[in-house]
């Protein structure tokens, strides 16, 4: 026999807690109360070598341990700071977003890596068409040959789930400059850096043609080689990170790697 149970009553059971519960929702990267062991993924720089590339790694909360590519160790009770082991440390920023962060690392007697770190969106849940917009900052710095840059500025990242393609612009570059020796003295509007076509696979995203605008810089030659990692962040891909080099050193004597950092 089929009962019919009238919608009020479904209501109530709703109420007492029988029918349905609000899912739990995700713990953000620095969340102070999740016990939740989460996984990494990172788009980092290394700055000796002047490479990138995604590693992946662990954040688990309950034994306040973190742990990323070759670098792993006790991860204080705010998650601003790890202790690695060996010697060394890792800060985190998370500016605005929530899934993830920028984080410099300097293992004592190793390189010291900088990019964004974060807990990637899983597979099954990126969108499959459209496009998504994200806005945030990036921060740059140049060499050229014996001028020297430190510099931020806006960041807009445009990743079309339907073509697996992103196009990451980075503009208003603004900050300080250093000739030589000398003091350091305040620039603005140096120029922009775009990256087209980088590809995505999943969550992460990689390469990309790219084009420097600059009425400061000198010309970038077509021996310059660029590189470029990113990866989506959060349950639903809410936040995009990466990091980046254009190495034209050895021709033109211009260097520029940084990262970005933005959400939807």
């Amino acid at each position: 026999m089929r009962y019919l149970i009238p919608t009020a009553s479904l209501v109530l059971l709703a109420a007492c807690g029988g029918a349905t519960t609000e899912p739990t929702p995700p713990p953000g990267f620095a969340d102070p109360d999740s016990t939740v062991t989460s996984t990494l993924s990172a788009a980092s720089l290394f700055s000796l070598d002047l490479d990138t590339s995604t590693q992946s790694g662990t954040l688990n909360r309950s034994a306040d341990r973190y742990s990323v590519g070759d670098i792993a160790g006790d991860i204080n009770d705010a998650r601003s700071e790890v202790a690695i082991d060996g010697g060394g440390r890792v800060t985190f920023d998370a500016g605005d977003n929530t899934f993830s962060v920028r984080f410099d690392a300097t293992p004592q007697g190793d390189d010291r890596v900088i990019g964004i770190v974060g807990i990637p969106t899983a597979g099954g849940a990126l969108p499959t068409t459209g496009s998504v917009n994200y806005t945030g900052d990036s921060n740059v710095t140049i060499q050229d040959d014996l001028i020297y840059y430190e510099l931020s500025g806006e960041a807009v990242v445009v990743a079309n789930f339907g073509t697996d393609r992103v196009t990451t612009t980075i503009d208003d570059l603004s900050g300080e400059r250093t000739i030589g020796a000398g003091n350091a003295s305040a620039v603005s509007n140096v120029g922009s850096i775009e990256f087209s076509d980088s590809v995505m696979t999943g969550a992460t995203f990689t390469g990309g043609t790219v084009v420097v605008n600059s009425a400061e810089l000198s010309n970038l030659s077509a021996d310059a080689v660029s590189t470029l990692d990113g990866v989506v962040y959060g349950p639903n891909g809410e936040e995009i990170g990466g990091v980046f080099i254009v190495n034209d050193a050895a021709t033109s004597g211009v260097t520029i790697f940084g990262d970005f950092l933005a959400a939807d």
